[in-house]
């Protein structure tokens, strides 16, 4: 009987352990007992500035992923006596496409695993 219990008992949590989590989560950031995002909430998107040129290949990859999955962004061309060119070198880049993400993450190169994870 009690293996019948225990059984039971697990599947019920089981089942509706996430929902239960989740339900009791809600209140508790509704109240400002904790922080965090709602459960089921949308992630606010960093603001992305990409740096680039016209020629680069992968700033082409950069733009259509960004289009594909409606993301704004801001392009700085870094071409010739660009105005923006000193400010990317003072991010420590050298190449192209350099993506800052909300004005502190600076991703070098063209990542679009990292670009998913904090974008999508």
């Amino acid at each position: 009987m009690r293996l019948l219990m225990l059984v039971i008992a697990v599947l019920a949590a089981w089942q509706y352990g996430p929902t239960l989590y989740s339900a009791g989560k809600t209140q508790l950031v509704e109240a400002g007992i904790i922080r965090g995002a709602l459960p089921g909430a949308p992630r606010e998107r960093p603001a992305v500035v990409m740096y680039a040129t016209r020629s680069c290949g992968y700033c082409a990859r950069a733009r259509k992923f960004f289009a594909e999955h409606n993301i704004p962004y801001t392009e700085r061309n870094v071409e010739g006596r660009s105005p923006y060119r000193n400010e990317w070198q003072q991010l420590g880049a050298s190449g192209v496409p350099t993506f800052v993400l909300g004005g502190e993450e600076v991703i070098k190169g063209w990542n679009e695993r990292r670009l998913r994870e904090r974008l999508l």
